[in-house]
């Protein structure tokens, strides 16, 4: 089991304490002291002292077993309930070392399936305990802004910048869907240009850069002329991706270029995937292209 701080060596140090009482009884037996100081005990102070001990003993062991299974029967309630706001009972005096990870793949579950407020409550519980973890706050700053929080969004986003290390830009991302949402132009463009200005070496490390930047690129006519490069640079350190043929198909019937549209197009209903614009599709289909 593992302890939070301050409690991590609680039991180890007694357990550690029993051993060196052992080895300091040895030792008594074979090295003779050069003093001796002996304490004279009754009975019953020697059964008192034993019953405080185990009393003590009794009672990290309550504070810590006692509260850590009562939380996660509460958590596994909370979730099947879905009454998230007493997400708290989960504070407990010591937290258990997998009460983390409970929180953060709970958390990530309602995130993936679009459930937003969920996650969202779920996720500022976690960063009470794990303030700095950069997937949670851009988790935290994705939700706020689909929750219509933006200005909580830019604050977690701005947080989130400075912690990112280089490879991951949750945070640019963020804010280019507030900037989207607002019609904020300008700073949609500045954010763009400021990512995008990136060393190359970091911008290919995550398979989402080169990605999300192509599906951003066709929202204004100064950006769509980078979609064909976004889409080579993804293509040449990640390999194929049915939403990136997509996107770059989007880009080039928005261009006039339907035969190029259709062939990326196709790749991806070759592969079969569910990803595919069927609204582009049959614009294609009917214009004899696909």
């Amino acid at each position: 089991m593992q302890f939070s701080s301050p409690y991590q060596l609680a039991f180890p140090l007694i357990l550690f304490g029993l051993y060196v009482g052992l080895i300091s009884k040895q030792s008594d037996v074979l090295l003779k002291p050069i003093k001796e100081l002996t304490l004279a005990c009754t009975a019953l102070q020697k059964k008192t002292a034993l019953a405080l001990a185990f009393g003590l003993i009794a009672v990290l062991f309550y504070y810590s077993y006692f509260f850590w299974i009562g939380a996660y029967s509460q958590l596994n309630k909370i979730n099947t309930t879905g009454e998230f706001q007493k997400i708290s009972v989960v504070e407990t005096p010591i937290y258990h070392g997998n009460m983390h990870s409970s929180l953060y793949y709970l958390g990530l579950g309602y995130y993936n399936q679009g459930s937003y407020k969920q996650s969202n409550i779920i996720d500022k519980q976690l960063i009470k305990l794990w303030p700095n973890h950069v997937d949670v706050l851009a988790r935290l700053a994705y939700a706020a802004h689909k929750l219509n929080n933006n200005k909580e969004a830019l604050e977690l986003s701005s947080k989130l910048k400075a912690l990112e290390p280089a490879g991951l830009y949750n945070s640019y991302f963020v804010e280019m869907h507030v900037y989207s949402s607002t019609g904020d132009k300008e700073k949609f463009l500045k954010t763009f240009h400021e990512l995008l200005s990136q060393p190359e070496e970091f911008l290919r490390l995550s398979d989402q850069t080169y990605h999300t930047l192509l599906g951003f690129a066709p929202m204004f006519d100064e950006l769509a002329q980078y979609s064909p490069m976004l889409y080579e640079k993804h293509t040449e350190y990640h390999g194929y991706s049915c939403r990136v043929e997509n996107n770059i198909a989007v880009y080039y019937f928005n261009d006039g270029q339907f035969e190029k549209s259709a062939e990326h197009i196709k790749l991806a209903i070759d592969d079969e995937s569910k990803c595919v614009n069927q609204q582009l599709v049959q614009v294609l289909k009917n214009g004899g292209v696909l």
